[in-house]
């Protein structure tokens, strides 16, 4: 058996890329990061095995002008940097995620380097609730996504979406999440509440009160006789004002962050209004269920959102869903 070689092409910080990294190690793969964002990072945040980390703006520090450029153009005046790591590491296969950015990245390599496989996962596809943003989107990816040689889907929604709007002759593709063993779970355990004698939910999406992803006016609008704990920068606690919102850190990953949500009577999971309207909302399955998932607790979701993310949620006995407040209260008391 040969191990083989991955270069993630990821933006760190992203809090995905760990466990991207934790399952591909798991798997027996050798990973080399490649960092793309504009700013250098000396290890992937939230992971603590050793890996070979590479940021490609530290090699720019003589180019000062270059760093303004969008990363595909710094891709192409340091193709020097990024061959030496081709060959030094004898990659097999690129691996990318998540952003359309992180596309043309490895859209750039595939090029240069045609016998190596690209593998890419779409995290979130459509990646903007933004009409015209998505327009141009699929514009971009009905070119690139030619090259890839496998996609990896979260649901057969979002590939259905896929090849209506992008491309319908890509060459394989996978569905994450279609069956139960797909996934992997923990033998599933028992655990005490011990953060405090009222219910308690844990919310694991990203809280950004700049974007418009906002959900602070629902946050703040749920019971208060229910402790919501959220992760959000310290920058912006100072704008929650409920008592019952309470913040946890979130540099867990795998089993301690398995092993911490099963200390809660079960996950929240919602966006706000603007937002459940839009395709990407309704065909993925996003960030805040996948971490979720393998604790094995319940989900809390409003009926009017998430419905691929319900569905499989439904499939696994793990969804409740609610209306009304008087609802999420009365279903934590049928449950726990």
């Amino acid at each position: 058996f040969l191990m083989k070689n991955i270069l993630d092409i990821c933006e760190l910080p992203a809090y995905h890329v760990a466990n991207e990294l934790a399952a591909l190690k798991d798997n027996n793969f050798n990973v080399i990061v490649l960092n793309v964002f504009k700013a250098s990072f000396s290890k992937v945040e939230n992971y603590d095995d050793d890996v070979v980390l590479y940021n490609l703006h530290n090699n720019l520090k003589n180019y000062p002008s270059v760093k303004m450029l969008e990363t595909m153009y710094q891709f192409y005046i340091n193709y020097k940097f990024i061959d030496e790591i081709i060959f030094k590491h004898k990659i097999d296969i690129l691996y990318s995620s998540w952003s359309s950015m992180v596309i043309l990245d490895a859209y750039f390599l595939k090029k240069r380097f045609p016998h190596l496989k690209w593998i890419h996962r779409y995290l979130m596809y459509p990646a903007s609730l933004n009409k015209l943003k998505v327009n141009i989107e699929n514009f971009f990816l009905k070119k690139y996504t030619n090259y890839i040689d496998h996609i990896i889907f979260h649901t057969g929604d979002m590939k259905d979406y896929f090849i209506k709007n992008v491309n319908s002759d890509f060459k394989s593709s996978s569905i994450l999440f279609e069956k139960f063993n797909n996934l992997y779970f923990l033998e599933d355990e028992q655990y005490l509440n011990s953060l405090s004698g009222k219910f308690s939910l844990i919310f694991l999406g990203r809280i950004s009160p700049n974007s418009e992803n906002n959900i602070l006016k629902e946050l703040e609008a749920l019971p208060l006789e229910i402790d919501i704990y959220i992760n959000i920068k310290d920058e912006f606690k100072y704008l929650i004002s409920n008592e019952n919102i309470k913040f946890f850190d979130k540099k867990k990953i795998g089993i301690e962050l398995n092993l911490y949500i099963q200390k809660f009577d079960g996950i929240l999971s919602f966006y706000n209004e603007n937002s459940i309207k839009k395709e990407r909302i309704n065909l993925v399955i996003p960030n805040r269920i996948t971490l979720g998932i393998p604790a094995l607790k319940r989900f809390f979701i409003p009926g009017n959102q998430l419905f691929a993310s319900k569905k499989l949620l439904k499939s696994f006995d793990l969804l409740c869903e609610y209306n009304t407040n008087n609802d999420l209260v009365n279903l934590l008391k049928e449950n726990n």
